[in-house]
């Protein structure tokens, strides 16, 4: 795959540092790599493996309600909400019943019966859901990136 994307002049292949920051940083929410992004580390963190492809869950809502006011600011929410670190994947049902829950509520139901691992392994990490949550966990998907598709 490599050999073939590099005869195209057009198609740039990024470095380590590059693919680092489009992963931290890109809002990847509606591309259609993200739900093979989110399906491939929660394969690659072991345990059962869902069957069909996830819903697509932003942790911060798009349109946050009252109990996320005063956490971010709209310059901040407009930044990282469509980021791969803030998306998570989820059942169509869970999605659907927590829309724009608070983050305790959101993580009482991913650690209690969310299917996916790295759904339990986020809420199971984070106590709260704020921006240095969202970096920080944008740092460890970057690392777990490119290790797993390295240059």
């Amino acid at each position: 795959v490599k050999k073939i994307i590099k005869k195209h002049k057009t198609v740039p292949w990024p470095t380590n540092e590059e693919f680092t920051r489009m992963i931290q940083a890109r809002p990847l929410y509606g591309s259609s790599i993200t739900k093979y992004l989110l399906y491939c580390y929660d394969r690659d963190l072991g345990g059962d493996i869902p069957s069909n492809f996830p819903w697509i869950e932003h942790v911060l809502p798009t349109k946050p309600g009252k109990s996320w006011e005063g956490i971010f600011t709209d310059q901040e929410h407009e930044s990282i909400k469509d980021t791969l670190s803030n998306l998570i994947p989820l059942s169509k049902e869970m999605n659907q019943s927590l829309s724009n829950c608070s983050y305790e509520k959101k993580r009482t139901e991913y650690k209690k019966n969310s299917m996916y691992k790295s759904t339990r392994k986020l809420a199971e990490t984070f106590k709260a859901w704020n921006t240095t949550s969202i970096l920080n966990r944008g740092v460890e998907l970057a690392k777990w990136a490119v290790e797993r598709w390295p240059y």
